[in-house]
């Protein structure tokens, strides 16, 4: 299911039914006005066209830019050429792509698509072109409980707290960095553009601060996970 979005404020409108379903699979998308969390139906005035977007879908697809929240299912997105084709129809509008689903489950496809659509509006996720739901699947797990991550952030990185804010976040960065390099100092400086050796000086001090668990490989799987939660954009609270 693809949701338009026309990059612009719109008025909220409560999420609409999904499109009939066409033979095959397919998912749905959509673009326009942001839907309000809960359904029920459509408070305020219906929404006008996405600055009189009109994509130019593949003929297969059922596309429905009247609706208050303007959205099309389209078979086989994954096929040969389609997802080029997609993003070239948007025209430099943005929408957001569901999970490509067997026809029945079509309406699931554009509750993910609706999700993951929420969070290019609170803009934990870059809203640019075709943003496709299968390449935010951490952020949007992350999304599902932010009181839980939240706490979780504060507990794994309780021993960041007594730094300066600025050290905290240049040390946070390096951290996270330094995990997703696989512990390599060289890999670490070239995500950050600094020397190597401004690296490893900032490890010896995060190892002396958070000690054994930098070698604990359900410690570092955590630490990765709360300092992605924490640095993304629409971050949730945290040391």
């Amino acid at each position: 299911a693809v949701l338009f979005h026309p990059g612009r404020a719109a008025e909220a409108a409560a999420p609409a039914e999904a499109a009939a379903p066409a033979e095959g699979t397919g998912e749905a998308v959509g673009t326009g006005p942001v839907p309000e969390p809960a359904g029920g139906a459509a408070r305020g005035r219906p929404a006008e066209p996405p600055g009189g977007l009109r994509p130019a879908l593949p003929p297969d697809a059922l596309v429905d830019l009247e609706r208050p929240e303007p959205c099309a299912l389209v078979p086989d997105p994954g096929g040969p050429g389609r997802l080029r084709a997609l993003e070239r129809s948007l025209r430099g509008a943005c929408a957001v792509l569901g999970p490509g689903v067997p026809l029945e489950r079509a309406p699931e496809s554009l509750e993910r698509a609706r999700e993951l659509a929420e969070l290019v509006r609170s803009g934990a996720v870059p809203g640019r072109g075709l943003v496709r739901w299968d390449d935010h699947l951490l952020t949007l797990l992350l999304s599902r409980n932010a009181a839980l991550v939240s706490e979780m952030t504060r507990a794994r990185l309780a021993p960041l707290a007594g730094l300066r804010p600025h050290r905290r976040e240049r040390m946070a960065r390096t951290l996270l960095a330094w995990l997703e390099s696989g512990s390599n100092a060289n890999g670490a400086a070239e995500r950050l553009g600094v020397h190597p050796q401004t690296v490893r000086y900032r490890m010896r001090l995060l190892e002396e601060l958070f000690g054994e668990r930098l070698r604990e490989p359900g410690a570092r799987f955590e630490l990765e996970l709360v300092l992605r939660a924490r640095l993304a954009p629409g971050a949730v609270e945290g040391p």
